[in-house]
Formats: structure tokens, sequence, C-alpha cells
């Protein structure tokens, strides 16, 4: 079983070899410590962050745990409306943590000179495999559209619309045929729900309107303990 000190030095390590990549060293913000996971006392949920990475420099200061757990705000009170949805705890019944655990000098979306998720992901991955290896056949959520584009295989679909059955004229026809990844469908070999990330949720109305029934779709198919 990995501890938290295990993560922490495997972190460190993984930091320093990044450090040395020509190809990413320059994106990387090496001043800031990798934030600690979250993890339950009773898990029975994954959520699976992109990276810690804000826009605003200051505020990544602050973030000391993943999805800025440590604290309140808004994708925290996000966070514990999902679990609330699924009936079970955010603080006894998750583990959180990152896909990519370095904050860069700039969200990976407004870097555009190279893929630096796909990148940093070669780093990472090992230490995420041995993260979920802790917890068998408990179910992920995944947070946001870079991050699934990520996750996927080469020919499975990596739009969150598609697993919500988002439909042209949606306010007329609203989704029914709700989905989510099963193993073969993404490297993470399990079963992965796409949710949209809190700011996408939001702004974009038809998340908004319908995250009740894709979670109570979600929570159907995940079979969850009762607390």
């Amino acid at each position: 079983m990995t501890t938290s000190i295990d993560l922490e030095r495997r972190c460190d390590e993984v930091l320093a070899a990044m450090k040395q990549d020509p190809h990413l060293s320059k994106y990387i913000d090496s001043q800031l410590k990798i934030p600690a996971v979250h993890r339950g006392t009773d898990v029975r949920l994954i959520i699976l962050g992109q990276d810690p990475t804000v826009k605003d420099d200051r505020s990544r200061k602050k973030i000391i745990k993943v999805l800025n757990l440590k604290g309140s705000g808004a994708l925290h009170n996000y966070l514990t409306r999902i679990c609330l949805e699924l009936g079970i705890d955010l603080a006894k019944n998750v583990y959180a943590t990152n896909y990519v655990k370095n904050f860069f000098n700039a969200p990976p979306t407004q870097i555009k000179q190279v893929d630096v998720l796909a990148l940093a992901a070669r780093y990472w991955l090992p230490v995420l495999y041995d993260e979920l290896a802790q917890f068998p056949d408990v179910p992920i959520v995944t947070l946001g559209l870079p991050l699934l584009k990520q996750i996927t295989v080469e020919g499975v679909n990596s739009e969150i619309s598609h697993y919500w059955d988002h439909k042209k004229h949606w306010q007329i026809h609203a989704p029914m045929n709700w989905s989510y990844l099963e193993p073969h469908q993404s490297i993470l070999n399990r079963n992965v729900f796409p949710l949209p990330h809190q700011p996408s949720f939001m702004r974009i109305k038809f998340y908004h309107n319908y995250l009740p029934d894709y979670l109570r779709f979600a929570k159907s198919k995940m079979k969850l303990k009762a607390n």
C-alpha cells in the first residue's frame, strides 16, 4: 500500500526528472510544492483532476491540497454536491488526485508550443497507476474535457457531451441515453464517469440543468455502498 510518505517521495523524484527534460522544464513552476492528495478513510470513489495549475499565480501558492480540498469555495462546493448526489461523503469516501501533479507556469490550455499534459503524463502515469491499484474496482469521476481527451484510447469518443447524450435541441429533446467509459475505453482500465469541471458546469446551461440526472445514472452504475 502506498503511504503518504512514499507518494511524496515519488512526486519529488518525478519533479526532479521533469526539470531535466528539455521539452518540459521551461513550462514547470518548480517553486511550488506538489499538492497533497485527499484520502478518505473509506474510499468508494476516485475523483481525478487534470493538474493543479490555475491562471492566477498568486492563487497557486495557496493550493496545498488536490482540487483545493483543504479550503472552501466554488470547486469544493461543486465536489460536495456531486458526492451528495451520489450518496457518499466527500471527506470520508473519496480519494482525490491529479492526472498530472506538478504546477505549470500557465494553465496547460494556454501553453500552445507543446502538449504539456501529454509530455508530463509520461512521468506521472506510473504514479497514478500505483495510486489506483490501492482501490481495486473503485469507479472514477474525471473533471474537464482536456483530461478526458488525455485518457480515452484511440477511437473512443473523448467529448463529455457524448456521454451526457447532448443533442442540438436539448431543451426539446432531453438527454436519455447516458453513458460512461468502460475499462477498455480508457488508459485507466476502470469505469470512468466524465463530468465537466466547475467553471464549465457554471457556464454551460446544459450541464447545469442535467447534473442531477447524470449523477443519478452514474450512481445506478457505480453500485456504491450506502453510508
